[in-house]
């Protein structure tokens, strides 16, 4: 009978212990939640550790802690937890989710797609999954897939506005234009106060080459964020081409804001070489490029005012950096194209002109270029192929010096030997 008894508290004692560590489980972990939330990541840390204690297989609890390691910036054990996590419940989407981030801000860009893949094929109902794949994408230039990603996203919530934002940015660089300036203004419509938004409208208008549009873009930028440099510097940017005397002021605005602002001083640069000071042109050019070894407008400006200048190997050396920089940049290869004009060199020039017409076969300086290539070759159908092309693009062409002046008006430059030469030629393909 006592041996029965015994048993019976046993049992009875142990169920208690079991409630008692269930009760104290829960409650630890509803703090340790409650600390997380507050941003008291190390209290958080401490306590989902004693619920690890008291229930050694808690996914949750790993998960939980691996939020509040990475809240107080510890990643690696961040990583480790959500490890866990998955280990013992490998159908809980989250931590996948998280392992993913890590990755991808740790440039593993492979193992963070893997971990993105494996939290949507759980769970596809969860927008920040998508979002998070499609920046992964964005990092590989799969862009048409981040887009699709992205789009994914909106279809879960239409309101989505890291989607729109994203997605805009990724139509920008597609060139897609429009789509992008339609996903801006929804994020607009979604949170009208950031200047950010205004900001890539305002270049959106400027590729779209509607200047006016692009300045009032950028004025609601600078209105809501008046320290903010590049707003100006763009707004500068347009008013340079609208032939506004004022476009100085932006830039030197843009410059006192941000002093290592290096493309300021190649648009200021480039603005001195169209009024012809070519020495504080260059000096300014020469700044950009000390502050941005990679800018590639600047050496583009730089080689340009060196073909001005006579001094054709720097030029040409200034447009063979731009080529390795943007390999894709149609105007460089014209460039280079019209320092073998000035040598000379016509096949060599014509070798350059085609391979900007491959990148853009509507580039009206390389047609023309092209044309004066074959012109000096005394190949005078071939010249007047090209010359047609370009004719049609530009009609003003028609007539010698009208079309000369129209491409400079729109900051295209040729020297005074190959400007003389175009006219020369134009004249003779349009008598015969």
């Amino acid at each position: 009978m006592n041996f029965f008894k015994f048993i019976i508290s046993g049992i009875l004692f142990f169920s208690l212990q079991s409630y008692c560590t269930a009760q104290s489980y829960e409650q630890l972990f509803l703090k340790a939640e409650e600390k997380l939330k507050a941003g008291e990541c190390k209290e958080a840390i401490k306590l989902f550790t004693e619920c690890l204690v008291l229930k050694p297989d808690s996914y949750l609890a790993y998960y939980e802690r691996g939020l509040s390691y990475q809240s107080c910036g510890n990643t690696n054990d961040a990583l480790k937890d959500f490890l866990k996590s998955i280990n013992i419940a490998p159908d809980y989407s989250p931590p996948y989710y998280y392992i993913s981030v890590i990755h991808r801000l740790a440039g593993k860009t492979q193992e963070a797609l893997q971990y993105a893949n494996k939290s949507i094929k759980i769970d596809n109902s969860v927008k920040e999954y998508y979002i998070n794949r499609g920046n992964i994408y964005f990092d590989m230039r799969k862009y048409d897939d981040a887009v699709g990603d992205f789009s994914s996203a909106l279809k879960l919530d239409s309101n989505c506005l890291k989607a729109y934002e994203n997605r805009g940015y990724v139509y920008r660089i597609l060139k897609k234009y429009d789509e992008s300036l339609s996903d801006f203004e929804k994020a607009v419509l979604l949170n009208p106060d950031n200047y950010m938004y205004y900001n890539e409208k305002g270049i959106l208008f400027f590729h779209k080459r509607n200047y006016k549009k692009a300045i009032e873009a950028f004025n609601k930028s600078i209105e809501l964020n008046p320290a903010f440099a590049e707003s100006y510097n763009n707004r500068g940017y347009c008013k340079f081409l609208l032939k506004e005397k004022n476009a100085e002021t932006d830039f030197l605005k843009a410059i006192e804001l941000n002093p290592k602002y290096a493309e300021v001083y190649s648009n200021v640069g480039m603005m001195k070489f169209f009024d012809e000071d070519y020495s504080e042109a260059l000096e300014l050019l020469d700044k950009a490029i000390e502050l941005d070894s990679d800018l590639s407008m600047a050496y583009s400006t730089r080689g340009i005012i060196n073909l001005a200048l006579g001094k054709n190997d720097d030029a040409l050396s200034d447009f063979m950096t731009v080529i390795k920089h943007l390999p894709n940049f149609e105007d460089a290869y014209s460039n280079v194209g019209y320092v073998y004009l000035e040598l000379n060199e016509y096949n060599k020039a014509l070798e350059y002109f085609e391979k900007c017409l491959n990148l853009n076969y509507q580039w009206t300086n390389a047609l023309l270029g092209a044309a004066l290539s074959f012109y000096n070759q005394k190949k005078n159908e071939n010249a007047k192929e090209y010359f047609e092309r370009a004719k049609i693009i530009v009609p003003e062409l028609g007539n010698p010096e009208e079309g000369i002046q129209k491409l400079e008006e729109d900051f295209r430059y040729f020297t005074p030997k190959v400007r003389g030469e175009l006219i020369k030629m134009i004249n003779f393909l349009i008598r015969s």
